[in-house]
């Protein structure tokens, strides 16, 4: 369609986004900001810490844990 007026290719930039506007190697749409999963280290070392909240209420932080959905909730399952 002529007189779209949407930037379908740019020399600079090379192929442009439809949805972001981006290039699309940078695409920007959150269909490409859904996170991975990392892999996860044979060895994973999680940094405990407490923190205190403006309401002067306690709360325990688990930091260091590898971004892998799989693994946090098998980390999470209660085993019995």
């Amino acid at each position: 369609m002529a007189g779209s007026g949407r930037v379908v290719y740019s020399t600079g930039k090379g192929r442009v986004c439809p949805g972001c506007g981006w290039p699309e190697n940078d695409c920007r749409c959150s269909k490409n900001l859904t996170p991975r999963d990392e892999p996860v280290p044979a060895k994973v070392t999680a940094k405990l810490r407490v923190e205190n909240r403006a309401s002067d209420r306690h709360v325990t932080v688990v930091d260091g844990l590898p971004k892998n959905a799989a693994f946090v909730a098998e980390l999470l399952a209660v085993k019995g």
